[in-house]
């Protein structure tokens, strides 16, 4: 399928690639524009609307539209590389399978060939590695070899990149310069290095030749989510495809380090300001040997949280560390970190935790900001503000002509909650999409990316803070912060 997509795709860059001077290009096709019905509606056993589609004819030519259109942003040849490096990504991997089938399993096969694929599918094998309440424990075993084992650039390479990126040789910006990577990511790599006053810094080279894989794939996943939306409309309620376009656009934010240096520099005001400095940190940037191919950057000394004792105390309160820190960048800094998993945030020597890797965050628009402030609040109101937390859910948006019904989508809530009998965040988040899809509300595409961090988040509880309440005091944002953030006095209860 994969292969299939992919090649459909490049075959699409092609042909718009030949065809483009001898006609306009077309505009984007509003969702819902189409105007005429399905061809074909079969209803899925088990839900009481979900269907399996065939679009009308017009629907099928506003998706090739969109098809065509999304694949302008990949070169002919690039594509043409791509599909090539797909097809045999899948026959090295099973070559492998068939020499010896003993030592394959599902999970191995699978992490290899996300491996092979490249940069994008190591990025969904993180995911999987971070959910453990979501996927097997073999599956994410495995997986958790993707958060910093991927495949290294040899040396070599990341010389050539640094210096003409630096427009200087590495001896003449460095005292010391190691060789073998300190870790290796999907995008970019980095190595330890001493400058020449002395200062242990990391240093991040972007891998080359990831623009090209990247955006070829983030072009398939986003076609993938419009056909998917076309024969099942009911994805539409999680926003799929404004989901994968979100992917894409943050994903690629990733190949100008300079930007992510910019967001270190704002992370690190947000922490003094809001007083969160003495608990979390994350490096500073080195701007005169800093450019879009490479970061220079504060070291920062510990391990990966994941690989904390959960007996010690301390794997506690780093926890709520991370937890505190993230939901307030959410509701009051600019950006909030949109890939916290287990690679990305560090328990140093000193007890505090550090936040690394800023290539992907997100925004979120004032509604939805304004929304997330209310949900906190209702949400850690005691008692619990079930109104409070249906109104939130639809300010952050609702389908067109749906009929609200509040004491409903309230009762529906409340016993969604009752039901989930152990502190779970990655729960909670799925019974609130299925509330929503019950209640005909249709998710925004924020809720996708806070969604990814819930379950990222929960990870950190699960294996090493069973105990801690994330829904008492502040952790989610609730208190002083919120109340700051929404206007009002700290300690406002909304009524139940």
């Amino acid at each position: 399928m994969v292969a299939l997509l992919a090649q459909a795709l490049v075959l699409a860059a092609v042909a718009d690639a030949l065809v483009a001077p001898t006609r306009p290009r077309p505009s984007r096709v509003a969702r819902g524009a189409h105007g005429d019905g399905p061809l074909l509606s079969v209803p899925i056993p088990g839900s009481a609307s979900a269907t399996l589609q065939v679009p009308g004819f017009a629907a099928q030519r506003a998706l090739l539209e969109a098809l065509v259109e999304e694949s302008r942003d990949v070169p002919p040849l690039a594509a043409l590389r791509r599909s090539a490096a797909l097809n045999a990504a899948v026959a090295k991997t099973a070559a492998k399978v068939l020499r010896d089938p003993a030592a394959a399993s599902a999970p191995r096969a699978t992490r290899e060939l996300f491996e092979e694929l490249g940069a994008t599918f190591v990025k969904l094998g993180q995911l999987v590695a971070s959910s453990p309440t979501l996927f097997p424990e073999a599956w994410t075993t495995e997986f958790e070899k993707t958060l910093d084992g991927a495949p290294p650039v040899p040396y070599a390479t990341v010389k050539r990149v640094v210096e003409a990126s630096l427009g200087t040789t590495i001896a003449a910006a460095f005292s010391t310069f190691d060789e073998a990577p300190l870790a290796t990511a999907s995008v970019a790599q980095v190595h330890a290095a001493t400058l020449r006053n002395g200062d242990r810094v990391v240093v991040k080279v972007l891998k080359p030749g990831v623009r090209d894989t990247l955006t070829a794939d983030l072009v398939f996943l986003n076609g993938a989510a419009k056909i998917l939306e076309a024969v099942a409309p009911e994805t539409k309620r999680v926003s799929l495809a404004d989901v994968a376009a979100q992917l894409r656009d943050s994903t690629l934010q990733e190949l100008d380090l300079r930007e992510e240096a910019r967001r270190l520099r704002s992370f690190r005001g947000f922490l003094a300001s809001s007083g969160l400095d003495q608990a979390a940190t994350c490096p500073l940037p080195y701007e005169d040997l800093s450019s879009k191919e490479v970061l220079t950057m504060t070291r920062l000394d510990g391990s990966r949280l994941v690989d904390a004792d959960a007996s010690n105390p301390a794997s506690e309160a780093a926890v709520a560390t991370v937890i505190r820190t993230w939901a307030r960048s959410v509701v009051e800094h600019d950006f909030f970190h949109a890939d916290v998993h287990g690679g990305n945030v560090l328990l140093l020597r000193d007890g505090t935790v550090g936040i690394i890797d800023f290539g992907i965050v997100g925004t979120l628009p004032p509604a939805v900001y304004g929304a997330v402030v209310d949900l906190a609040a209702a949400f850690n109101a005691r008692p619990r503000d079930y109104g409070g937390i249906a109104d939130a859910l639809r300010g952050m948006g609702v389908a067109d002509g749906a009929k609200f019904d509040r004491e409903k989508f309230a009762g529906d809530l409340r016993r969604a909650f009752d039901a989930v009998e152990s502190n779970d965040a990655a729960a909670v988040v799925g019974d609130v999409i299925a509330v929503s899809e019950d209640n005909d509300l249709v998710l925004p595409r924020e809720f996708g990316l806070l969604t990814k961090q819930a379950v990222y988040l929960n990870r950190y509880v699960t294996t090493l803070a069973p105990d801690l309440d994330v829904f008492e005091g502040d952790l989610l944002g609730a208190g002083g912060a919120v109340a700051a953030a929404a206007g009002a006095p700290a300690g406002a209860a909304a009524p139940e």
